[in-house]
């Protein structure tokens, strides 16, 4: 069971000419995906670029997407538009927090706040779904989720971002792993 529900909140973050792009790079990403019946996919993906601060700031533990971060994060959004997302997953920091929102917006789907670091619970939760999940986690999470769920061992180097790691699961259980990257 999530730590608490987030609500969806509208903040306006794409300009004309960008959502041009975005919805030119949903096309041919809709064009290129395959759906299987009766399966559903787990999106995983690390949180996108987060800004550096000093020790010294309160918020060192807990920093905000970069702009990159925030434009990779609304770019995420419009890939997801197509995958029929039921639930969102995202651990409770704000760089994590902040790469779902988009996503929760576009989709009208509120974000299940987690412990970051993924347990039995959460795996059995999520192998219990029926439907598309987008998980939001860490370089030190994702991977042992990835491989948990029953995919492949994975490696997120801490300068990582944009990789977006696709499990799809089969009726009959069967595991297809896929990567890609959001640029």
């Amino acid at each position: 069971m999530p730590l608490l529900k987030l609500g969806l909140q509208r903040h306006g973050l794409l300009s004309l000419p960008v959502f041009i792009i975005l919805n030119i790079t949903l096309v041919l990403f809709t064009l290129v995906w395959t759906h299987t019946a009766n399966a559903s996919n787990i999106y995983l993906v690390r949180h996108f670029e987060k800004q550096t601060l000093a020790p010294s700031n309160p918020h060192y533990k807990d920093p905000n997407l970069t702009m990159r971060g925030v434009e990779r994060a609304a770019k995420l959004a419009v890939l997801m538009q197509a995958q029929n997302i039921k639930t969102i997953i995202s651990s409770p920091y704000q760089r994590a927090l902040q790469t779902a929102m988009p996503t929760s917006e576009q989709v009208h789907v509120d974000i299940d706040i987690w412990p970051a670091k993924p347990d039995d619970a959460l795996v059995s939760y999520l192998l219990s779904l029926n439907s598309n999940t987008l998980i939001v986690g860490h370089s030190n999470t994702i991977p042992p989720l990835i491989s948990s769920l029953g995919g492949p061992k994975v490696v997120i180097e801490e300068q990582q971002y944009g990789d977006l790691f696709v499990l799809r699961i089969g009726a009959n259980k069967s595991i297809e792993f896929e990567q890609l990257t959001v640029e």
